[in-house]
């Protein structure tokens, strides 16, 4: 019964003394949160933001007429709040700056954060409840604080030359987060939880030497896109479900280990390149990566492939060059690959391409001597002409005479092949080839091209395979128009530039990866069409065209639209990969003509208020987007009649605010707003 009654009197002493350590220490931590308050800088003296300005040290401006990454700047919205800032190589970012109540992007460059040493000052958690874009480049933060964890709003986190050399484990706090970038810093390994950002599509890590292994990505379950080159990384990572684009040059990898369950929950097509490594050996599993389209294996220490990659029907793009093949290897290895695999491994054996150029010579330079007039050239092909078709059928095999018998039009539909004696015909001004191939080794047009160079204007090749034009293509100095349709095209020559004549380029359907840069040379060109390009991540070549009228670019994966195009009326951009429409205002600038801007399906997330500078904008879609607000400006745009707006991010007292505030200033306005009505 003592012992009963003791073991009671101590259990009732260890319950009070446990409530009263947790009373204890919860009024401790209350008086330390309460004195780390007390610490951070106090926003509460400001009431506007013209008032936080004024606290700066330098200036900032608002809503320039140019936009740049070089400048400060900041964004207003239709309110007057700041969503954007910008900030370039000033004397400091002041803590002040963390007081803004509706900033969603902030970006610094090369300018330190005020009072702190190496990293960014806990006033940043003060943009918790709105932020969606942290960007920092060339400032010195080699550490994240605690009080960066509490932005759970982030979709976007770049860090480029910052030298920061650990990525902490609350970043997997960042349920919202889409895109990571780190490139050109210290990072030694990547935390473990960041498997757990769920919403995750892209990651940048290049020119980080000191990574070693990224395995902390093994089975994360969203991320598409890795970009890692010039790092110290020794092994793949390993099941990554949704993975379609792979960046891992200029590391340490020995093998491709396990590459197979990489991107096999998708059927997107598949870019991995591996150049620069010490890869010595491939895994025959690389025949089940699901739809490898492009593989780089160049300069590595190769002296054999496995006999499984001639099994994957996918592959189009194989680069082997400057590894340790054999001559004898190198002459077996192409040979056995199929002959739409288009494989870059002339390296130190130069040889084989003489080879096939010899089999083929009779394309590369057909002996047109044999025929003394058109006549005898067409009845040396391997089809019958008609002559005699009333109308122009493309679904036909035909050809037009001029009076003195020679052939002006041809056109070619559905035969084995286009015979070499073609290129003989020596008045030919229009060329039409559908469903016919060419008889090249390497699905690239012919060079006996150029021979028709003073006469063809129209040239037409839809649904028959041509991988690239040859540099003898810009001697078609009189070509007006050329429609190059589903063709498996991936480049243009940089001779493209030197056809002068040039109005109207077609290349839809294609498997286009970037434009040239002497595309600024056709000074002819009005109309330019590249729907359906889908590895086109890039226009930018097209900046400053002084004819260009017309461009069609659907579908592609292109993230900013161009610029200074001066004659631009009519501009297609739907279904891309645009976050925003930075310095619009330079399309068709000197020209008074309507504006027809089509932008939807992108991810554009806010609108530049040089929208309102556009040059009689009349017609702007902006369907299916991410805006949450639209800039002031928009309202002033007399010109616009019709605009929409439809299924964006907009709140439902925004989208109110927004429609009452167009009836007012545009009664005849055309606006298309509601998801849940069709325009």
């Amino acid at each position: 019964m003592r012992f009963s009654t003791l073991m009671l009197m101590v259990i009732s002493l260890l319950s009070f003394y446990e409530t009263a350590s947790v009373n204890f220490y919860q009024q401790q931590k209350g008086t330390q949160d309460a004195f780390q308050s007390a610490l951070l800088f106090n926003c509460s003296k400001f009431q506007i933001n013209d008032d936080i300005f004024e606290s700066f040290p330098f200036k900032v401006e608002l809503n320039p007429i140019m936009e740049h990454s070089k400048i400060t700047f900041g964004l207003l919205d239709v309110n007057g709040n700041l969503y954007y800032l910008n900030i370039f190589n000033e004397i400091y970012f002041p803590l002040s700056g963390f007081c803004f109540k509706h900033l969603k992007e902030l970006y610094v460059r090369k300018t330190n954060f005020q009072n702190v040493n190496n990293t960014i000052p806990a006033e940043i958690q003060y943009l918790a409840p709105t932020l969606l874009n942290l960007s920092i480049y060339d400032t010195i933060i080699t550490h994240w604080p605690y009080e960066m964890s509490k932005l759970r709003k982030l979709e976007t986190i770049q860090f480029s030359n910052t030298s920061l050399k650990i990525l902490p484990d609350f970043i997997g706090n960042f349920l919202s987060l889409k895109f990571l970038s780190l490139p050109n810093n210290m990072l030694t390994l990547l935390s473990t939880t960041i498997v757990n950002n769920s919403k995750l599509r892209e990651i940048k890590l290049d020119n980080n030497p000191n990574l070693r292994s990224i395995q902390s990505l093994n089975g994360h379950p969203s991320v598409k896109y890795i970009g890692a080159k010039n790092c110290s990384i020794e092994n793949l990572p390993i099941n990554i479900p949704q993975l379609t684009d792979l960046y891992m040059s200029n590391n340490n990898l020995k093998n491709l280990r396990s590459i197979q369950a990489l991107g096999h929950a998708t059927d997107a097509r598949k870019f991995f390149y591996f150049d620069q490594n010490r890869i010595q050996s491939i895994t025959p599993q690389i025949r089940y990566v699901k739809n490898l389209y492009s593989l780089n294996l160049n300069g590595n220490q190769l002296n054999n492939m496995p006999s499984s990659i001639l099994h994957m029907n996918t592959l189009r793009y194989l680069y082997i060059q400057s590894n340790r093949f054999g001559n004898i290897e190198l002459a077996t290895i192409i040979s056995k690959f199929k002959i739409q695999m288009k494989c870059y491994a002339m390296g130190n054996y130069n040889e084989i391409g003489t080879i096939f150029r010899n089999v083929f010579q009779e394309y590369s330079s057909p002996d047109c001597t044999k025929h003394a007039n058109d006549h005898e050239v067409y009845k040396s092909f391997p089809f019958e002409l008609d002559f005699h078709s009333s109308k122009r059928d493309a679904s036909e095999t035909y050809a037009v005479k001029n009076v003195h018998g020679n052939i002006i039009v041809l056109n070619i539909n559905k035969q084995e092949y286009v015979p070499p004696a073609v290129f003989c015909l020596t008045e030919l001004r229009e060329l039409y080839v559908h469903k016919t191939k060419f008889r090249t080794f390497d699905l690239g047009l012919p060079i006996a091209i150029e021979r028709l160079a003073s006469t063809l204007k129209y040239l037409t090749i839809s649904n028959t395979p041509i991988r690239y034009l040859p540099e003898q293509f810009g001697r078609l100095i009189h070509l007006k128009e050329l429609k190059l349709l589903n063709t498996g095209l991936t480049t243009l020559p940089n001779s493209i530039g030197k056809l002068s004549s040039l109005t109207y380029l077609d290349l839809h359907d294609n498997k286009l990866i970037s434009l040239p840069s002497t595309i600024i040379n056709t000074l002819s060109l009005q109309t330019l069409i590249l729907d359906n390009n889908p590895d086109l991540r890039s226009i930018q070549a097209l900046n400053g065209h002084s004819s260009l009228k017309f461009l069609h670019a659907d579908n592609c994966q292109i993230e900013r639209i161009p610029l200074n195009l001066s004659q631009l009326i009519n501009l297609y951009m739907s279904n891309n990969s645009l976050t925003h429409l930075s310095n619009i205002h330079t399309l068709g600038n000197k020209t008074n003509k309507k504006k027809l801007f089509f932008f939807d399906n992108n991810s554009i997330r806010y609108l530049s208020p040089h929208i309102r500078q556009v040059n009689n904008l009349n017609f702007l879609n902006l369907n299916y987007n991410k805006l949450y607000i639209l800039p002031m400006d928009i309202y002033e745009i007399s010109t616009l009649q019709t605009l929409y707006i439809q299924n964006n991010d907009f709140s439902d007292k925004d989208l109110q605010e927004m429609v009452a505030r167009f009836h007012r200033t545009h009664p005849k306005l055309k606006l298309c707003y509601s998801s849940k009505k069709s325009c």
